[in-house]
């Protein structure tokens, strides 16, 4: 499992505000009124770094992108970059 240095929707709201040059309180709508921003931050960290995951949506006008790198895209131009790091294991019984 891995976890981001930052939330996934924080990355989001800051890429398209950058694009839109205002800041991340100045976006027209909440980013939930686009995405579930829990299941989002779940399904994009719950990635191992072997799987190719991509997920796109659109949001505020934009198409919204992270890739398996955790490029934060808003129309195809990369605003941020998230940084993952494997979290400890807990359960007991495996191996890291």
């Amino acid at each position: 499992m891995t976890r981001a240095n930052k939330p996934v929707v924080e990355a989001i709201v800051n890429a398209v505000a950058r694009a839109e040059g205002v800041e991340p309180v100045d976006l027209s709508e909440p980013v939930f009124a686009f995405v579930d921003p829990d299941a989002l931050d779940r399904l994009v960290t719950s990635a191992s770094a072997q799987t190719a995951l991509s997920v796109s949506f659109e949001a505020w006008g934009h198409e919204i992108g992270i890739t398996a790198d955790g490029a934060v895209t808003v129309d195809g131009e990369v605003q941020d970059q998230l940084a993952f790091e494997v979290a400890p294991r807990t359960e007991r019984g495996i191996d890291g």
